[in-house]
């Protein structure tokens, strides 16, 4: 018969005394980045009497998955720091240490944590988080009177390649969230302009998977070396075009990145691509590379905190412990600003943007961890 695999007595030793130090660390890192990001601003509206209570404890309530997904690794970071200090404190690191266990198999369970919690940060930040947030958002927008933007209503602006040659240009002066007006388009064969399409109106037709264009006029145009030269105008009242639907995606969706899941926002790059804008690609790039990196920074923080609670213990340096931990997130959280805005100016790739403040804090922690075991 098979028993199940069970933990050893050490890890659910060490898994026990984390229990209540990691729950105050949640509580007290969701309330201080609840308080940054929304409280302030709600209070201020309660007290201009913008908003009720009862929307106001709402929003709270759906921001906070946001909030507890920013609070986990900082936790992560703060927890094996107490515990190991508590265990230092106690003298039961010194006998556990005395009998031949080391520094890397006290870490154990903590990264083992670190990697559940990961799991969870992406389960939250793929499903709960999202929609909360932007649930949030469209109910603050509508309790204080602001005009929610549904839709791009100007400039709708579309390119199209073919193998990395210009194939059309898509352009709409207004939008009104169901026919765009005053369209132009502009067809390329091989490079060249040979056609020009100028209408009134554009509407997409969802069943039949086409653009209906009205009261325009189709310019073809013979392209050659020196000019080029119309060959037929061809008015016309309604005429249907086999075009795609990027540019009605672009003008519909109003999202940001964090009120996305991952998959949204890679079907909507791939949108974007055609644009053209790189800017706005990159932006969208790191935004989804970022969210790839963010659940594995509870690992780093505990393999972080880990290392520095097995190395202050034994001089008695608990403040000087916390106070570390504080500018470890400070400097991570500043390291990792600064490359996102390096990935979005060009200057890192998005894959480095993203993932290069996880590689140094594992590298961090490793050292640290090395360093507390000689």
């Amino acid at each position: 018969m098979l028993r199940r695999p069970r933990l050893a007595i050490l890890d659910r030793y060490i898994l026990a005394e984390m229990a209540m130090p990691f729950l105050f660390g949640v509580a007290v890192f969701t309330l201080l980045a609840a308080t940054i990001g929304v409280v302030f601003d709600l209070l201020r509206w309660l007290a201009d009497n913008r908003l009720t209570l009862a929307v106001a404890l709402e929003i709270l309530v759906l921001r906070l998955p946001e909030f507890i997904i920013l609070a986990l690794p900082m936790s992560m970071l703060l927890t094996p720091l107490l515990v190991f200090n508590t265990l230092g404190r106690r003298s039961e690191l010194v006998a556990l240490q005395g009998c031949g266990v080391s520094v890397y198999r006290l870490a154990l369970p903590i990264l083992l944590v670190g990697f559940l919690l990961a799991g969870l940060t992406f389960g939250l930040n793929e499903t709960i988080a999202p929609q909360t947030n932007y649930q949030a958002l469209q109910i603050q927008t509508a309790a204080l009177r602001r005009p929610q933007q549904k839709f791009r209503e100007k400039n709708i602006f579309y390119r199209e390649f073919v193998d990395n040659t210009l194939s059309r240009i898509f352009y709409a002066r207004q939008f009104d969230g169901q026919q765009m007006q005053r369209v132009t388009i502009l067809n390329f064969d091989q490079g060249k302009l040979d056609q020009i399409i100028v209408a009134n109106g554009a509407e997409w037709d969802q069943k039949q998977k086409h653009w209906d264009f009205q009261q325009g006029t189709v310019y073809s145009l013979t392209p050659n070396t020196e000019s080029s030269s119309y060959t037929s105008i061809q008015p016309f009242q309604v005429t249907q075009l086999p075009l795609p639907s990027t540019p009605l995606q672009l003008a519909t969706e109003t999202r940001k990145i964090e009120q996305m899941n991952r998959w949204e926002a890679t079907q909507f790059l791939q949108a974007i691509e055609q644009t053209g804008d790189q800017k706005w690609i990159r932006r969208w790039k790191v935004g989804i590379q970022e969210k790839n990196a963010l659940p594995f920074t509870c690992v780093v923080f505990g393999l972080i905190g880990a290392a520095l609670g097995l190395s202050s213990y034994n001089r008695s340096q608990t403040s000087r412990g916390f106070g570390l931990s504080l500018a470890m997130i400070f400097a991570y959280y500043l390291l990792n600003s600064t490359c996102i805005s390096l990935g979005e100016g060009g200057l890192l790739s998005p894959l480095l943007a993203a993932w290069l403040s996880p590689l140094v804090g594992l590298l961090t922690g490793g050292w640290l961890l090395f360093w507390a075991a000689r």
